[in-house]
């Protein structure tokens, strides 16, 4: 752990030295440069890929629902069939998009 704070501090600092040369201006998101800088290396390292599982609801029904769904409803909405749920049914497996074509 001391080996890793000398490590962020001397990160820190060279930032710091950047900044008297003009180069960027300070960050203020940390009161201590240390731990900004440790916050900063925290944020900047590789983040696992997001697959359908792991997608935040909305974000999983904006991508892969929404898009197929919302045409099928404008359809049933225009047709008005006696039976729209099985018309919807029908409608959503011939115009599956994840579906080849035969």
């Amino acid at each position: 752990a001391v080996e890793m704070s000398a490590f962020v501090f001397h990160l820190a600092m060279a930032d710091e030295t950047k900044v008297l040369e003009g180069q960027t201006a300070p960050s203020r998101a940390y009161d201590d440069p240390v731990e900004g800088r440790a916050a900063e290396l925290v944020a900047q390292r590789a983040q696992p890929v997001l697959t359908h599982h792991s997608l935040p609801m909305r974000q999983y029904m904006d991508e892969q629902i929404v898009p197929i769904l919302l045409p099928a409803l404008n359809a049933v909405a225009a047709e008005r069939p006696a039976d729209p749920v099985e018309w919807l049914a029908y409608y959503l497996l011939k115009n599956n998009p994840h579906t080849q074509a035969a």
